[in-house]
């Protein structure tokens, strides 16, 4: 009897187990949530960034320079392959009208001189040696080769061709930057160094020429050298400003990139005023202290 109740029960048992199992399949699925995303600190974009100061703003302008001798001349002997007997200055020498400077022998290539002045360079004035060629031991001369450079005057003329002519004065010294040195000028009249005067241009921003004589002793300059003479145009105290590469400009608004609260960059309108140089003025949109993205 009781191995009979057994044999009804275990069908029984059975079902009730499969029916419990299969049943989790009914209930229904827990939703997975969405993990948002870690950023650590080593991951937080790192902007480079520049503080709003407040200061003197000024704008220079660099303008390229020539120089300009007075009475310059260069002196060089008509023939080829002939020996040279001496120069006898040097770079910086004062030399007088006729003084013997150089001189070359023909040896026997005397046939092709015709007048043995050409053999001698001799001084044409009274002036300065501003280039005197070093021989190398047995150097032959070179037709039509520079030799000597003198300079009728210890004065040297500076002249720029510039915008911006109407900001300097008659008169008023300024610097000229050349091989690595500064040395005062002085803005000249043509008219006063031997040039031809000049008509200005009566358009406005139309570019001109100056010129200014350097006092500088001791300073040798050849005609076509090249220094820079700078300028300020315009000084403001007291100013609010920034780099000037900081400024992007978008549909027509200037506007900076800044961080906000959260470390994400965004951006903010600003109004700009005076450019100097590597520098802008900022007068509206930021305050001393604030910083800006640079991008």
């Amino acid at each position: 009897m009781k191995k009979k109740i057994n044999r009804m029960i275990r069908p029984v048992l059975f079902a009730a187990s499969a029916l419990l199992l299969g049943g989790c399949a009914f209930f229904p699925k827990e939703e997975e949530l969405v993990k948002t995303p870690i950023i650590e600190a080593y991951q937080q974009e790192e902007f480079r960034m520049a503080e709003v100061k407040r200061g003197v703003l000024k704008h220079y302008e660099t303008m390229d320079a020539i120089v300009q001798t007075v009475g310059e001349k260069s002196l060089s002997f008509p023939f080829d392959n002939m020996a040279y007997e001496g120069i006898y200055v040097k770079t910086g020498d004062t030399v007088k009208k006729d003084q013997l400077l150089a001189k070359i022998n023909p040896g026997r290539l005397k046939s092709q001189v015709g007048d043995s002045s050409q053999l001698e360079l001799r001084a044409p004035f009274d002036g300065v040696v501003v280039y005197a060629r070093e021989l190398e031991p047995g150097e032959k001369s070179v037709s039509r080769q520079i030799v000597l450079i003198l300079n009728e005057s210890d004065t040297f003329v500076v002249s720029v061709f510039t915008p911006y002519w109407k900001m300097f004065e008659t008169g008023k010294n300024y610097m000229f930057h050349y091989a690595g040195e500064d040395y005062q000028i002085t803005a000249v009249d043509p008219e006063d160094v031997g040039l031809e005067p000049i008509t200005r241009p009566e358009a406005e921003g139309e570019p001109s020429r100056l010129y200014f004589t350097v006092h500088a002793p001791g300073l040798l300059l050849q005609s076509s050298q090249t220094g820079t003479v700078t300028i300020l145009l315009e000084e403001k105290e007291d100013a609010l400003y920034i780099p000037a590469h900081a400024i992007n400009l978008i549909n027509d608004e200037q506007i900076v990139y800044v961080e906000d609260a959260n470390g994400i960059r965004t951006t903010k309108k600003v109004k700009t005023g005076m450019e100097a140089n590597d520098n802008v003025e900022i007068l509206e949109g930021l305050s001393e202290g604030d910083k800006v993205i640079l991008e």
